[in-house]
């Protein structure tokens, strides 16, 4: 069954102008709320209703300038954060939104955890990491910022630390070199050794690899595969898992 609407937009879509007939096109014009003849400059109609969305978004307006989509809310939340109310920021200057933000920063507790995903966030655009990656970096960072240690680490190195760690988590191989190549600054040393760090700051991550080579024994010895095998091939198995997991690691590096 149409409704009154329905019925309405369909009446519109059917306007032929007065003057022209078929040789006429109706237009509809959002600024003036009118349709208007293109061929004799006719109104058709006016006071109409516009249909487009009825807010701004000013942010987006003030970083890139045109065609911008219009939205009610800000930014979408992030699920890290603790914060759930969007914002957005009224005014064409771009310095001015920076300082609201430095502003808003210097009050807020969470002001280290919001400059690690800023940097993330920058890995992220040239590096193309997967969802998967990024919210387990984000989890790292989150475990670091509620311990107290990630004040003083809001720096490239150490995201990129974190990403290699989230990386191995998730089974996404990612070398030393090819981490590297995002900051010609960072070697390949002073990467290993923020790793380090990292992993004695957060001693239960980053050890994807570890964990299945545990898992391979047990789930062999709950099999018949042990079943009449002499203590040299548990051995010689044991010792192929661990020459695997070995090339593993180096392949990661």
């Amino acid at each position: 069954m149409s409704t009154l609407r329905d019925r309405i937009l369909a009446k519109r879509k059917r306007l032929r102008c007065v003057d022209c007939g078929d040789a006429g096109m109706i237009v509809v014009d959002q600024t003036e709320g009118s349709q208007i003849c293109v061929n004799c400059g006719r109104v058709a109609e006016n006071v109409l209703i516009s249909e487009q969305q009825e807010w701004r978004s000013f942010s987006a307006e003030s970083s890139s300038g045109k065609n911008n989509d219009r939205n009610r809310v800000g930014e979408a939340n992030d699920v890290w954060m603790e914060t759930t109310s969007g914002t957005t920021f009224i005014g064409a200057s771009r310095k001015m939104q920076n300082t609201h933000n430095m502003v808003i920063n210097d009050n807020d507790n969470k002001r280290h955890l919001k400059s690690a995903f800023v940097i993330l966030r920058q890995v992220d655009d040239t590096m193309n990491l997967s969802d998967l990656v990024i919210e387990r970096s984000k989890e790292m960072l989150k475990e670091l910022d509620n311990a107290g240690h990630l004040k003083g680490r809001c720096n490239m190195l150490n995201v990129l630390s974190i990403v290699y760690m989230a990386s191995r988590e998730v089974g996404v191989c990612r070398s030393l070199d090819e981490l590297t190549i995002y900051e010609a600054k960072i070697s390949q040393r002073d990467l290993s050794r923020a790793i380090g760090r990292m992993k004695k700051l957060l001693p239960q991550r980053g050890n994807a690899t570890v964990e299945d080579s545990a898992q391979i024994i047990p789930s062999e010895q709950s099999s018949n595969a042990t079943k009449d095998i002499t203590p040299y091939d548990i051995a010689s198995r044991r010792y192929h898992i661990f020459h695997y997991t070995s090339s593993m690691e180096k392949q990661c590096q």
